[in-house]
């Protein structure tokens, strides 16, 4: 084994063993470019469709919280090629990204039509799961 070759600061995360290329004495290719791995997480963090090509990325993980710290998925992330971080795969970032909003608003005359059919295009774009207007 070459001890100049580099190891990968990157873990994944999202299975009861965590995979750390390095940790161990692996070593990659002398040919392993740390910032090509470094810009294809960056690009893979950011697609939309993340949950299902993907993964994300998250600063570290909180053993006693049993969270993720810095979470992201579906956006930019600055990473470099020594950042500490951890992929984590899209169903366990999913259940800790997951949310539930509930939006209430005072409307003294109601809704008007167009703002109900607004409202509620929004929400089918944002695929909320459920949407609707309630009369007081």
């Amino acid at each position: 084994m070459n001890e100049k070759e580099p190891a990968c600061p990157f873990a994944l995360e999202g299975t009861k063993n965590l995979a750390v290329a390095g940790d161990s004495g692996d070593r990659l290719s002398p040919s392993f470019k740390p910032e090509v791995l470094a810009q294809a997480i960056r690009d893979g963090v950011a697609l939309l469709t993340w949950r299902m090509d993907t993964f994300s990325y998250a600063e570290s993980f909180d053993e006693a919280a049993g969270r993720y710290r810095g979470l992201q998925g579906g956006q930019r992330v600055n990473v470099s090629a020594d950042s500490p971080g951890l992929l984590v795969k899209p169903d366990v970032a999913s259940k800790q990204l997951d949310a539930t909003i509930e939006i209430e608003a005072k409307l003294p005359n109601g809704a008007s039509d167009q703002l109900v059919r607004t409202v509620t295009e929004n929400c089918r774009t944002l695929r909320f799961q459920s949407h609707g207007f309630e009369k007081e």
